[in-house]
């Protein structure tokens, strides 16, 4: 059987994402997770993108701006990034997430809203 992608996303505007993804980076890196550096992140109030593949909207990346985590600490099995593969994720916890799913992409793929954080913004 044939795999079509997950999900495809096309971004008019990027930087409120890619904002949101180096700020996840930023606190990877103060969480020490491995291959992160706390001064290799670009300022967050003035941004701008460094290449065309960060603004590929990554599913992990959902996951860990929604559990406001690092990637080391969630549970893959429950989140967007399996959300198209039956044998990790049960039906229910499917179902449970749909809403969810559209709800991550709204608000930080579209940014529908804003972060009560300015540095995200």
């Amino acid at each position: 059987m044939a795999r079509m992608p997950d999900v495809i996303f096309l971004q008019m505007e990027p930087m409120p994402y890619i904002t949101r993804q180096r700020y996840m980076a930023h606190k990877c890196a103060l969480n020490d997770v491995e291959d992160y550096d706390i001064k290799a992140v670009d300022n967050l109030n003035h941004p701008c993108p460094h290449t065309w593949e960060e603004a590929v909207v990554n599913l992990i990346t959902l996951d860990t701006l929604r559990a406001n985590n690092t990637h080391m600490k969630i549970d893959y099995a429950k989140g967007v990034c399996t959300y198209s593969y039956p044998d990790l994720q049960d039906q229910r916890t499917h179902d449970n997430l749909k809403d969810k799913f559209v709800e991550a992409i709204t608000n930080h793929v579209i940014c529908d809203q804003w972060s009560p954080y300015y540095e995200v913004n």
